[in-house]
């Protein structure tokens, strides 16, 4: 399905893409991406009496500029947004041993002008799951000072659970 209805105060709509290359997020955000690609669906309507949205992407040799890793990532990544908050699971795969799974959720409003916005007043959640050193992880950032902040979740730090993620 792809239809789009774009008014001032309403976006309402679908679109589906397949093989569309993630490089493009380079020019239009501060996402380092030196290559791969993106298959999407998704429906949405940002009206504020029936706010929502749901989509689900693949992402294949994905390449972050910068990154230290010989081998590319893929990801499977679903969100839903019930015009309150914004729901977000991802599973990459990489050049390491386990897959990786993220959860993020965002306080996400309907808003006036059409375009959903962030709540700055409402708390975010997030967690990032993995097993394996962090290392495997680690060479897959562009450098840059990162910062990890937490406290393993369990006795003996079999599993680590991070509280806050900083650049």
């Amino acid at each position: 399905m792809d239809s789009l209805t774009w008014r001032p105060d309403v976006v309402v709509g679908g679109l589906d893409g397949a093989q569309l290359p993630m490089a493009l997020l380079d020019h239009l955000t501060r996402v380092p991406v030196a290559s791969g690609f993106l298959d999407v669906a998704t429906t949405f309507d940002t009206r504020r009496t029936t706010a929502g949205a749901v989509f689900d992407a693949a992402i294949r040799d994905l390449v972050l500029t910068g990154a230290e890793a010989d081998h590319a990532l893929a990801a499977d990544v679903s969100g839903r947004w019930d015009g309150a908050r914004l729901d977000l699971q991802a599973t990459v795969r990489g050049g390491f041993r386990e897959p990786f799974e993220a959860r993020l959720a965002l306080p996400v409003r309907a808003s006036a002008d059409g375009l959903p916005h962030i709540s700055r007043h409402d708390p975010v959640d997030g967690a990032v799951s993995w097993r394996g050193n962090i290392a495997e992880l680690w060479n897959l950032l562009p450098p840059s000072p990162h910062v990890l902040e937490g406290t393993p979740n369990s006795p003996g730090g079999a599993g680590t659970r991070w509280t806050r993620v900083s650049r």
